[in-house]
């Protein structure tokens, strides 16, 4: 994704992707020790072995004294931004049925924020200003449905929610970022959560 998002934003850049001899030493290694897909993009970082006039890590001067901002090439520099920024919105893409709330739904279905969060257990405290039927919907970040409850009618007034950190087969998810979005009727809330194990 970064190659052709950098081809689109920063045709200047002339990425190569290494896999093989890619380094397990810099801010991405973090992430692979644990499984998740992450890139390192440096300057040349490996260059050609037995070739001189390719020795890999053009900037010279890094991890010295003299890595200064003033020796970078600031236009080389804006074009990495530019393609590692347009390569996170491609990834991103939007977030499956988990819509933002509005800041004002007349007070008929409030969300406040789950307590606690960061957490292994969520509660999430919610006022219904009428007797509704409810839906609690639980959604990774990519948008797939773990967790379900639903109620034919919640009574009204304050009450509160749990989500134990389980899929709908009862098992632990594992740590991340997730959503819950609530359903009344025709009002909507939505929130996050963040699972720590």
């Amino acid at each position: 994704v970064f190659v052709s998002q950098a081809a689109r934003v920063a045709p200047r850049l002339l990425p190569a992707v290494e896999t093989e001899r890619a380094s397990v030493a810099s801010d991405h290694a973090s992430f692979w020790r644990r499984g998740y897909p992450a890139v390192l993009v440096a300057e040349d970082y490996i260059g050609t072995p037995g070739n001189p006039d390719d020795p890999g890590d053009f900037n010279g001067r890094l991890h010295s004294l003299e890595d200064r901002a003033d020796a970078l090439d600031g236009e080389y520099h804006a074009a990495i931004a530019r393609a590692a920024v347009a390569t996170l919105a491609r990834l991103a893409g939007p977030l499956n049925e988990i819509p933002l709330p509005p800041p004002d739904r007349d007070g008929f279905l409030v969300a406040a924020p789950p307590v606690p969060n960061p957490a292994r257990t969520f509660r999430i405290p919610i006022t219904l200003e009428s007797a509704s039927p409810l839906d609690f919907t639980v959604v990774d970040a990519a948008g797939r449905s773990l967790w379900r409850q639903s109620w034919e009618r919640r009574e009204a007034g304050p009450q509160s929610l749990t989500w134990p950190a389980r899929d709908a087969s009862g098992r632990s998810v594992p740590s991340g970022v997730y959503f819950f979005r609530l359903n009344a009727g025709r009002h909507d809330a939505a929130g996050r959560m963040i699972v720590i194990r």
